[in-house]
């Protein structure tokens, strides 16, 4: 599972072509040295040109980030059905079912990025992926599937508006039973969150974890890591996890 942000951090030298060419250098690297491994992607927030920017579909087309997902939409195959595929092309998010009992979430996080700036036009749901997030976890939950959800920008970062936080919050509360973990990125260091059944009551009962894994990037001041996560096959929970760093 890779969580964004795939591009460097030299946010005014971004450029379609310099994304697309980075996007596709990291893909390639990945299929020489894990040629046989399901590989999973989320869009983080530096994959956007200009930096932060998902236009929904609300405004012109030619502000659409076609180019990135249809990148994104290239770089999940083959281990991505054509329906999934689809929801790419669309919102940058993709449900796919990665084994028996097991449902993987891709939710692009680009529509709760404080600055993207087409969001202040209108922030009620862009491009419906909240109820399209809600409906894939009630489909899981239906067929009774263990849901984990890949990420980039964790609610209640400084960065994530705080409605669309919040929104995401009560949809881990709903369907706390189905999903099992969370995986994001974005905060650069070894770091966790814990949901309760209250959000303003940590006395509350715990109903999920979030885990955000540090960076391969040394920006800003870090050591490069990486995450080993341990599932219980029996529950799809996370049983462990290791950090790697040098």
């Amino acid at each position: 599972m890779l969580s964004g942000d795939f591009i460097n951090h030299a946010d005014w030298m971004y450029s379609v072509d310099e994304h697309v060419q980075a996007l596709r250098n990291v893909s390639a690297l990945i299929r020489q040295y894990f040629p046989m491994t399901p590989t999973y992607w989320a869009i983080g927030n530096h994959e956007g040109v200009p930096v932060n920017s998902f236009a929904p579909h609300f405004v012109d087309e030619r502000f659409w980030p076609t180019w990135l997902y249809e990148e994104f939409s290239k770089m999940g195959a083959p281990w991505l059905t054509d329906e999934a595929s689809r929801t790419v092309l669309y919102r940058g998010s993709y449900s796919v079912k990665v084994t028996d009992g097991l449902r993987l979430i891709s939710l692009n996080t680009g529509f709760c990025e404080n600055t993207n700036f087409f969001l202040y036009l209108n922030q009620s749901d862009p491009d419906g992926t909240m109820s399209w997030f809600v409906s894939e976890l009630f489909k899981a939950e239906l067929a009774g599937e263990a849901v984990h959800v890949l990420s980039h920008i964790p609610p209640g970062d400084g960065e994530c508006l705080e409605g669309w936080a919040r929104n995401y919050y009560r949809v881990v509360q709903r369907f706390s039973d189905t999903i099992r973990a969370q995986f994001f990125g974005h905060v650069h260091f070894d770091h966790f969150t814990v949901f309760y059944e209250d959000m303003h009551n940590i006395s509350s009962t715990p109903v999920g974890v979030l885990y955000a894994a540090p960076s391969i990037t040394t920006f800003a001041d870090m050591n490069p890591a990486y995450r080993i996560y341990d599932i219980d096959f029996a529950d799809q929970f996370v049983s462990f996890y290791y950090v790697f760093n040098s």
